[in-house]
């Protein structure tokens, strides 16, 4: 089985770890079925699959993460044989899950990766869902378990970057009308009030203000949401990197649609041949890194992106893409993903599928970013809306602390100015500065390797 670490894995025998530590311990799964989809989950622990090896591969078989699905209709046997790394209390258990579609049948054998230990077998029938089973491993071992301390080699510098929207505009600025602001509501379709008023994107001396702010919070640079050639965004963002290189910050686009992937692919060539040469076009192994969000991820199947940027680098137009996004499948494509929590997940709860990506991540030598931010509040733009409130700033130091624990090569913060979602750090009337001065100590304190200071209670 190829399985290419790309962590340190320091082993420790079961009697040297305390038992409120959590360590990896490593398993092998072996999977067999005839169903269209199989998904095996560790659904209270961390995990990261080190390695797979397909075994029986029956025509149109994919294997991604530890999912395994292939055409409907076909139910010739698949059998596929896991390396899972995955995270543990010694002396608890593991709760395993095997979901299935309907049909066919799956069955798994859980197997020590050293030793004579007995396997621990699970079969599920025709019915679809979810069949569950624990792992006690020191029964699965039946010696000195392999515990491991499973710790990330860094290859890409630390860095605190922020989700900025362009395109911003207003009647009497250069946009020469409104855009994105709502200028038919008194609040302009945002819950808050921007300390400099309704600006424009396009007026050279606001996007100096922005960048001066965003160093002096200690941000590395913009993440910019792209949407066209020649349109606001893409005027702004040419006047963004001219501005950034005199704040000596650092600036890349994000593609948020694409009709299709020949649309995409003119999209990428136009970015990388109009802006490829700025000082300050953020750069990772020598290439402009381009991110591609969420929605325009799940568009095409992640070969097809394969495909596109192979053929970009035969023309000498590499980039550095990073997925908005957790999918095992998009690893082997892009060089880097970033996590973005639900909004109905609270932190705590996004410390598990941020350390299991942040692993998965590392493991191929790819880029993890997670993606923190400090409330929502749209209901001024899209009514009823939703609200995630921030809790004077307790939000936001719990997602940079579930940020932290997952040992992120970014920290991307939601967002700089997104007036109309309510997830800005950009000075407003009602909140001021806080937020600046927030990110300013958490940046810093993360930088350092250090906790932040506790937050002072309320007044």
């Amino acid at each position: 089985m190829n399985c290419p670490v790309f962590l340190l894995l320091a082993g420790a025998a079961s009697a040297e770890v305390a038992t409120d530590e959590p360590r990896f311990v490593p398993l092998r799964l072996l999977t067999t079925t005839t169903s269209e989809w199989i998904d095996l989950d560790f659904p209270d622990a961390a995990w990261a699959v080190a390695g797979s090896e397909v075994q029986k591969a029956p025509p149109g078989l994919r294997v991604r993460g530890l999912r395994v699905e292939r055409p409907a209709g076909n139910r010739d046997r698949a059998a596929v044989d896991f390396l899972v790394y995955v995270e543990a209390l010694p002396g608890r258990e593991l709760s395993l899950a095997l979901k299935k579609s309907e049909g066919g049948a799956a069955e798994l054998e859980v197997r020590p990766v050293k030793g004579q230990g007995t396997p621990l077998k699970l079969a599920a029938g025709e019915a679809g869902g979810t069949t569950p089973l624990q792992v006690r491993v020191p029964d699965l071992y039946q010696s000195d378990v392999p515990w491991m301390r499973l710790t990330k080699k860094r290859r890409f510098p630390r860095k605190v970057l922020a989700h900025y929207r362009a395109g911003w505009g207003n009647a009497d600025g250069p946009a020469k009308k409104w855009r994105q602001w709502d200028a038919s509501l008194p609040s302009r379709g945002s819950a808050h009030t921007p300390k400099i008023g309704w600006y424009d994107s396009l007026e050279p001396a606001v996007l100096r203000a922005h960048l001066d702010a965003a160093k002096k919070a200690g941000l590395d640079g913009f993440l910019v949401f792209w949407e066209a050639m020649g349109d606001p965004t893409d005027r702004a963002l040419g006047l963004l990197f001219q501005e950034a290189a005199r704040a000596g910050l650092e600036v890349a686009p994000v593609l948020e649609e694409a009709d299709n992937l020949a649309d995409l692919e003119t999209r990428l060539h136009y970015l990388v041949q109009s802006y490829g040469g700025h000082k300050s076009f953020l750069r990772l192994t020598g290439l402009p890194v381009i991110g591609f969000s969420a929605r325009l991820v799940t568009r095409f199947p992640p070969e097809e992106f394969g495909t596109l940027f192979r053929r970009m680098g035969t023309t000498g137009q590499s980039i550095f893409p990073v997925a908005d996004g957790l999918d095992p499948g998009l690893l082997p494509v892009f060089s880097g993903v970033q996590a973005s929590p639900p909004f109905d997940t609270p932190p705590p709860a996004t410390r598990r599928a941020w350390l299991s990506a942040s692993l998965s991540a590392g493991l191929p030598g790819r880029l993890f970013a997670a993606t923190v931010l400090p409330g929502c509040d749209d209901r001024q733009s899209r009514p009823p809306g939703r609200v995630v409130e921030r809790a004077g700033g307790t939000l936001y130091r719990q997602y940079w602390e579930a940020a932290r624990s997952a040992d992120p090569d970014w920290i991307v913060i939601a967002s700089f100015n997104e007036w109309r979602e309510g997830t800005e750090i950009e000075p407003s009337e009602e909140l001021g500065v806080e937020y600046l001065r927030l990110t300013q100590e958490l940046a810093q304190a993360w930088r350092k390797g250090v906790a932040p200071l506790p937050q002072p209670p309320p007044k």
